[in-house]
C-alpha cells in the first residue's frame, strides 16, 4: 500500500520512512498478520529511537517468533501488549464529552461513559461484554486493556494492576482471566502482599473446557492443574479478590460496594458475601 493513500492518510513502507517524513513517535501498534510479526517488530525497532511502547495486534504467532520479538523488544527497553491483543481504550471526559484514546482496534462504540472502572484481560470480547454491560447500568469505563491472549505474552496481569493502583482515575479493577497459564495465580500472590488496596473483581472463563482442548486462544488450554479456571478462582479468592461467574455480575458487584462501601483489602470477600449469595449468584462453596 506504500505511496497509495488510504481515506486521506500517508502511508509508507517501513517505520524508518514514516519517522523521516513525520518525526518519531511514542507508541507503535503493530497489524502485521501472525507470519510476519517478527519482522515488522524489527522494523519497528531499526526505525524509532523513542518509542516505548509496541502493541501486537497478531493473533497465533509462532512461539519461536514471539520468542525472539520479546527478547528484541526487551533489549531495546519497549514495553509490548500482545501479541493477541486489540489493544487498549483510555476514557476520559473533557468539557463534558467523552474523549477516547484509541490504542489498537477496540470499538469506540462500547465506550460511551467515562468512570472509574479499569479492565485487563485476556479476551477482548469478554473484556467489550463488561464494559457494554456496566454501561448498560450507567457505570463507567476509565481503561480497558487486552494483555493478549497467545501462550507468551507481554505486559500482563502483574503490571497492570500495579499501574491501576496508582492511577488516581481507576476506583475499580475487573480482571478478565481464562483457561492456562499462571497469571492469574500471579495476580493472586501480588494482593495478598497488600500492595493493590481497590477493589478487584475477578471473572475466570473457561470452567467447561475440556482437558487438552484449546478454545479459541492459543493460551486458553488446560493441560496442567494450575490451567483451570477453578484453581484460579480458588488463588483470586483467598487472596481477597470478589470472583463472579458472568459480565453481567460484574456491574451488580460495583453498584453493591458504590451502595455499601469500601473498607480494608483484607474485607474483600466478607464485603459481599451476604448479596452475593443472597441473590443466587455465588455458593458457599465457591467461597
Amino acid at each position: 500500500y506504500a505511496d497509495s493513500g488510504i481515506s486521506g492518510l500517508e502511508v509508507f513502507a517501513t517505520v524508518s520512512e514514516a519517522v523521516a517524513a513525520r518525526g518519531d513517535v511514542d507508541i507503535v501498534i503493530s497489524y502485521a498478520p501472525a507470519a510476519h510479526a517478527l519482522d515488522a517488530t524489527r522494523d519497528c525497532l531499526e526505525g524509532s529511537s523513542q518509542a516505548k511502547l509496541m502493541i501486537l495486534v497478531a493473533e497465533n504467532m509462532p512461539y519461536e517468533k514471539t520468542i525472539r520479538a520479546m527478547d528484541a523488544l526487551e533489549e531495546s527497553g519497549m514495553a509490548c501488549i500482545g501479541p493477541n491483543s486489540p489493544g487498549v481504550m483510555i476514557v476520559e471526559e473533557r468539557g463534558g464529552e467523552v474523549d477516547l484514546l484509541k490504542l489498537g482496534n477496540m470499538p469506540p462504540r462500547l465506550f460511551k461513559i467515562a468512570g472509574g472502572i479499569s479492565v485487563v484481560g485476556r479476551s477482548g470480547t469478554v473484556i467489550f461484554e463488561i464494559v457494554e454491560r456496566a454501561t448498560a447500568k450507567g457505570i463507567g469505563t476509565r481503561l480497558a486493556w487486552a494483555v493478549g491472549g497467545d501462550k507468551y505474552t507481554g505486559l500482563g496481569f502483574l503490571e497492570a494492576l500495579v499501574m491501576l493502583e496508582q492511577d488516581p482515575a481507576t476506583r475499580f479493577i475487573v480482571i478478565n482471566g481464562e483457561s492456562g497459564g499462571i497469571q492469574e495465580q500471579l495476580a493472586a500472590q501480588l494482593l495478598t502482599t497488600g500492595i493493590i488496596t481497590k477493589p478487584v473483581i475477578a471473572l475466570v472463563t473457561g470452567e467447561s473446557l475440556p482437558a487438552g482442548v484449546r478454545c479459541g486462544h492459543q493460551g486458553a488450554v488446560k493441560f496442567a492443574e494450575a490451567d483451570d479456571p477453578r484453581v484460579k478462582e480458588q488463588h483470586l479468592l483467598a487472596a481477597g479478590a470478589i470472583v463472579v461467574s458472568n459480565p453481567t455480575e460484574v456491574a451488580a458487584v460495583i453498584q453493591q460496594i458504590e451502595r455499601t462501601g469500601w473498607d480494608l483489602p483484607e474485607r474483600r470477600r466478607e464485603a459481599l458475601w451476604e448479596y452475593l449469595v443472597d441473590a443466587g449468584r455465588l455458593t458457599g462453596s465457591r467461597w
